[in-house]
């Protein structure tokens, strides 16, 4: 590790006392390096006593590393900051760029606590994100120790510092300010300004990349989001790109192009997070040394050779090679120029450079996609021919012509251009700074922050009070619970609390914090909704019912452990009231609107929680957890979607009708006084059943190609058949009054046409069932409209049921038809027996 005189001999300039340049001529320029170097740099200052009493420090460019120093120093007091910037904003690169992820040690990987997530800076500290959310996180920290410091951190905005002059012991600064809009207004002008100070330093950091790097070519700008290959560019099926430069840059934008969809945060996790991937990190290190030890002779190291010999099997077994394969863009064409034979630099991270290899395999195995690398110092733009399938661009590269559709041109900033102002007084120093990079190469790979730095700031965060990053604040409110509270007021509920009832169900979220209900009523005082507010907390996973404990836990038990209709519900536990009390944001209502208003929100959760799992398993079958359990034939799934598509749009609007869907589901009894009940069973920990259910039904309507949800007695189903309406009741209940599903169905008197039983998976019984009941009709002649003692097409999941959704729509039709000539068949034997008798 660098020691303070070692930071400070790598950013002095030669001969010029007090002036200072941060990591403008280094190569590791990564957000976090670029902080990294701030904090050493400004705690090696103060240390080693370079930094006189009161004295007026500026520093140039207010990128990551200029503001960073610029707090640093502000936050260490005793001086005058001034920070430069030309731009409107600080850290202008980052802006706006939605679409470049920033992790602080990804690049360190293979390394170990490379995937860490968390910067863990003593100051201007942040969490893996956008390039966008990265900046709005140091932007806020910075804020704070603007406010910290008060007028010791003075931010210059617009001001383009032009030239910096010795002046004796001092430096001359002199910049063009740039008005801003309401100056502009007033009718003032850009001026010329000067400003001497003891000690400057630039941290200007690389410049922006030239805006035609090739002639008569356009490259957006790397922290563009449109500098980021986006899903589709032309419509044309086989897409080409050229990509120029083989930094880092350059090696994420060839992946960029490859991919169909590309997402950095997601290309990341599907590398470093494929099972087995560590058996590769050792070769990978041996690698990269080898090739660090070929840098620093002067040789040439082929990566893509050392990756072949080393670990070409491996990838491929893994199947990483496959998932790259899975990722690629269809039909694309890449190709991919350098200026010198290497196609990979050791420069770059290992984990792009592992990208890069895993296009080029995925490409060689996918067969229409295409990798070419191309060597030439110069690429010119020539005119395209003119005709039929003219590419956008052609371009010649040593003497060939390569057609491309995208230019992608990575070859990194225009250096020199914001160097040139300052030539005058760093002449010499990138001479000398190399020769230091050269002497301490280990310790100026990866730039790290010292025990005593570190230190050094955290006390000085604690002084002055500042804010702890925006990631901590969000881990600590997670230990807060949510907390809800509840009364009776006359007639009305008073509902307080940190959310509304239109809003509870998010307690059900996996990532939800801890929810505190408060009830200063008892369940007889609330009436139905005290069954809502049983539903909220029996669902919840962690879920606190402060009430009157004798009162609630009866009513608990008999709705939950003691459910005569579900198993495998929890009793909420249970806690007597204290001090505990939510008093924000109070709301009074009705009684039984709270309770429609906290059921409608828990239908709706439920209903975006069976659409997230069926939308998966409509796209790919894809059945996590093993909810549906059957295969459907992708065509029947693509009709399910559109019908589940219609449901869904009758359910949002109709609240009611989503709810008697949902609650008959999980409920075979269809009265006025199981209402109540049967809703509580709807929520996260009867899932399983819902979306079985629901999908089943959906299978059932493609096959009889109409059926919707019923929203009045009986049942939740409704088919239009031979000009009359029939009623249907999918139903996937643990039990009936009691007793099992399986003991149950065949003898329970449903009321609907038909009967859809998703869980339930040998019909025989209920087959022989029905002849008895058939057997025994007295009254008159059956109708199928007219259901009477069990006169129902029941319709379960048995293996003639998965053959047919397997199969597809033609083969689930033929199945239900069947099942349905053979309920008339069954229905006309047992009109004859009746008449004979």
């Amino acid at each position: 590790m660098l020691t303070p005189f070692d930071v400070i001999d790598g950013a002095s300039v030669p001969a010029r006392p007090g002036l200072y340049v941060l990591g403008c001529y280094d190569s590791r320029i990564t957000f976090y390096s670029q902080q990294i170097r701030a904090l050493s740099l400004a705690y090696a200052l103060f240390e080693q006593g370079h930094l006189p009493a009161n004295a007026r420090i500026a520093v140039v460019g207010a990128g990551a590393g200029g503001i960073t120093l610029a707090a640093a120093l502000a936050a260490t007091g005793g001086f005058r900051i001034y920070l430069f910037e030309r731009s409107d904003d600080l850290m202008p690169l980052q802006r706006g760029a939605t679409r470049r992820r920033i992790d602080p040690h990804i690049y360190d990987w293979p390394k170990e606590d490379a995937r860490h997530e968390y910067a863990e800076l003593p100051l201007l500290d942040w969490r893996s994100g956008s390039a966008t959310q990265v900046r709005d996180d140091v932007m806020r920290e910075f804020a704070a120790v603007r406010a910290a410091v008060g007028a010791r951190l003075e931010v210059l905005l617009r001001h383009d510092v032009r030239s910096v002059t010795p002046a004796g012991a001092d430096y001359e600064i002199a910049f063009e300010r740039e008005p801003n809009a309401a100056e502009l207004a007033q009718g003032l002008d850009r001026g010329n300004g000067h400003m001497r100070v003891d000690i400057v330093i630039f941290a200007f950091g690389f410049g922006i990349e030239p805006p035609r790097p090739i002639p008569n070519t356009n490259t957006e700008s790397y922290w563009s989001d449109a500098g980021v290959p986006g899903p589709e560019i032309t419509g044309k099926a086989r897409p080409r790109f050229f990509v120029s430069g083989n930094g880092d840059g350059g090696l994420i934008d060839l992946v960029a192009a490859a991919s169909a969809d590309f997402s950095h945060a997601s290309t990341i996790q599907a590398i470093i997070g494929q099972p087995g991937i560590e058996e590769l990190t050792e070769r990978l290190r041996t690698i990269d040394a080898q090739a660090r030890e070929a840098d620093a002779a002067g040789a040439p190291f082929d990566f893509v050779a050392a990756y072949d010999a080393e670990i070409a099997a491996d990838v491929a077994r893994l199947g990483l090679v496959d998932e790259m394969v899975r990722r690629l863009r269809p039909g694309v064409q890449l190709t991919f120029q350098t200026r010198d034979p290497s196609l990979m630099s050791v420069k770059t991270a290992t984990l792009n450079r592992l990208a890069v290899y895993l296009v080029i395999k995925a490409c060689a195995q996918n067969g229409i996609a295409q990798f070419h690398h191309v060597v030439c110092g110069t690429v010119d733009s020539v005119e395209p021919p003119a005709g039929h399938g003219r590419p956008d661009y052609l371009l010649e590269c040593a003497g060939n012509q390569i057609p491309a559709d995208k230019v992608i041109v990575r070859r990194g900033p225009d250096r020199q251009s914001v160097r040139h102002p300052f030539t005058n007084v760093l002449d010499g120093f990138e001479a000398h700074h190399a020769a230091w990079l050269a002497r301490l190469a280990a310790e100026t790979l990866v730039p790290t922050l010292s025990d005593a730095a570190r230190a050094h700031f955290q006390r000085l965060s604690t002084e002055h009070a500042l804010p702890m990053p925006r990631y901590m604040e969000a881990e600590m409110a997670q230990h807060v619970p949510i907390r809800i509270q509840l009364q009776r007021n006359g007639a009305q509920v008073r509902w307080t609390g940190d959310v509304a009832p239109a809003a509870a169900a998010t307690i059900w979220s996996t990532q939800a914090r801890e929810a505190h209900i408060i009830s200063l009523a008892t369940p007889p005082e609330l009436g139905a909704l005290a069954h809502a507010i049983a539903r909220l907390a029996i669902h919840a996973d962690r879920a606190l019912l402060v009430a009157n404990v004798p009162a609630w836990r009866a009513f608990l038990i008999r709705l939950s452990i003691e459910s005569n209709h579900a198993e495998d519900l929890r009793l909420p536990t249970l806690r007597a009231l204290g001090a505990d009390g939510a008093i924000l944001n109070p709301v009074l209502m009705p009684v039984d609107a709270a309770s429609t208003e906290l059921n409608d929100a828990m239908d709706q959760w439920v209903l975006a929680a069976i659409d997230v799992h069926l939308q998966a398993y409509f796209a790919t079958g894809a059945d996590p957890g093993r909810k549906i359990q059957f295969r459907t034939e992708a065509a029947l799934r693509a009709s399910m979607r559109d019908i589940w598509a219609e449901w869904r749009a009758s359910f949002n609007g109709a609240p009611a009708l989503l709810a008697r869907f949902l609650r008959l589901i999980l409920c075979a009894l269809d009265d006025d006084d199981s209402e109540d009940e049967a809703r509580v069973l709807v929520g996260p920990l009867k899932l399983k059943g819902l979306i079985r259910a629901t999908t089943v039904a959906l299978a059932v309507a493609s096959g009889w190609r109409a059926m919707t949800p019923h929203g009045t007695r009986p049942g939740n189903l409704s088919r239009a058949f031979a000009d009359q309406i029939h009623t249907g009741h999918a139903c996937a209940a643990d039990m009936i009054n009691g007793e099992s599903m399986a003991l149950s169905a065949a003898k329970f008197m449903w009321r609907t046409n038909f009967v859809v039983l998703p869980m339930v998976h040998k019909p025989t019984e209920f087959s022989a069932l029905s002849d008895t009941s058939l057997a025994k009709i007295e009254d008159g002649i059956p109708r199928l409209t007219e259901v009477d003692d069990r006169l129902n097409v029941v319709l379960t999941v048995d293996d003639a049921f998965v053959g047919a959704v397997g199969a597809g729509a033609d083969a689930l039709t033929a199945l239900l038809m069947q099942a349905q000539e053979f309920h008339f068949s069954r229905m006309n034997k047992a009109i004859e027996r009746a008449v004979i008798a």
